[in-house]
């Protein structure tokens, strides 16, 4: 079951062209292409046949670039190869989970260890795995605050900061290894840790931010990601707004403060649910009770949460959920993003994940039908582990 917004998106699906190297290919040629509408979350090789999907972009696990290296996930690279065949660009995330927080946060290697540089062996590894069908290598997810988000202490410092220099180092270590690479694997860019709430960011002045708090925080190593210009061929910025206006925002931060060509991995109305009220407003199925012809009104969100356990059929979802997107979300934003020349749109989340707040705007509904399209039961999942 595709949702209404990527009815919209698939309009704006386009064909690509292959990611480019100079004959010098330490240096990474930054084409001058349209904005390259896509997908995150999956690597299914049937979007890109279907929807004319041009990218798409997927998470990888310190856990899983171990099982790919030591052989147990081959069909990881056979997915990523069958994609790009397809003529779409391959984007590959990078998380290095913290086991006390898997889901969210992740670690950073102590640099006085052995830890950090078996981790290192790894990436290098891993990346000579996917090297000639990779377009793309993300240095890390959502290190602000999301997926992939870092320790407070860890951001202390900006430039200097802990982070900021494990960064540098994966970043080091993916530009040697282009340079050192075949030319036939060595056509891929390495894109920025993801940046997100830059809109937010864009209206807080540093100066009133109180030393040491998280905003400034945050603040300070949003402002030294952007500002290495030798350390990325791209920066990431998430765009999850409520409006165009904030999207747009976001945007006008984040080029006054760099001229490193900027992408968009991450993008959706997904605040929307919750600054609408929709999340909480009535819907219009209902819910037995237990007694007899009696039932109790259910909200959107328990419509969401009661359909991972008893999954609706496809009529009856859409009828359930009058979706609250904006109609010219899509186009508006779309026409945002190139007039900044940025370089990939990706729909966030192709699938469901378990989480009300957000599977309300996934493409697929894959948990919450009993005969979802086909797309939806298609593995690996949008975050292996």
């Amino acid at each position: 079951m595709i949702c209404g917004l990527l009815v919209v998106v698939v309009l704006l699906m386009m064909q690509m062209g292959g990611v480019r190297a100079k004959d010098k290919k330490c240096e990474f040629e930054k084409d001058k292409t349209k904005t390259i509408v896509g997908l995150e979350g999956t690597l299914d090789s049937r979007l890109v046949d279907s929807l004319r999907v041009g990218a798409v972009r997927f998470v990888v696990t310190e856990r899983l670039m171990r099982r790919v290296v030591e052989g147990e996930e081959d069909g990881l690279v056979e997915e990523i190869q069958k994609v790009r065949e397809r003529g779409a660009e391959v984007v590959l995330t990078m998380r290095f989970p913290d086991p006390s927080f898997p889901d969210s946060k992740d670690r950073i290697p102590s640099p006085s260890s052995s830890d950090r540089q078996a981790v290192l062996d790894l990436v290098e590894a891993f990346v000579r795995e996917v090297a000639e069908w990779t377009s793309w290598v993300q240095v890390q997810d959502e290190v602000l605050g999301g997926r992939g988000e870092v320790g407070a202490d860890k951001m202390e410092g900006g430039l200097n900061s802990e982070a900021m220099k494990w960064f540098s180092s994966l970043s080091q270590l993916l530009l040697r290894l282009r340079c050192d690479l075949p030319d036939s694997q060595s056509r891929w860019g390495v894109v920025s840790p993801a940046l997100t709430g830059t809109s937010l960011l864009g209206r807080l002045s540093v100066g009133s931010l109180p030393s040491g708090s998280l905003a400034s925080l945050r603040h300070h190593l949003a402002q030294a990601i952007l500002q290495s210009s030798s350390s990325w061929d791209l920066v990431d910025v998430h765009l999850e707004t409520s409006s165009v206006d904030e999207l747009a925002e976001g945007l006008v931060y984040v080029s006054a403060l760099t001229t490193i060509p900027l992408t968009c991995l991450r993008w959706s109305q997904a605040p929307r649910g919750l600054s609408s009220s929709w999340l909480s407003s009535p819907s219009p199925l209902s819910l037995s009770s237990g007694s007899e012809g009696s039932e109790e009104l259910m909200t959107n969100y328990d419509v969401l949460r009661h359909s991972y356990v008893a999954p609706y059929e496809p009529r009856e979802w859409t009828e359930a959920l009058d979706l609250p997107y904006d109609k010219t979300f899509s186009v508006e934003s779309y026409e945002v993003l190139r007039s900044f020349s940025v370089r990939h749109m990706c729909l966030s989340s192709v699938f469901q994940l378990f989480l009300p707040d957000l599977d309300w705007r996934s493409p697929f509904a894959s948990l919450s039908v009993s005969s979802p399209d086909p797309f939806s039961s298609r593995l690996p999942h949008p975050q292996p582990q």
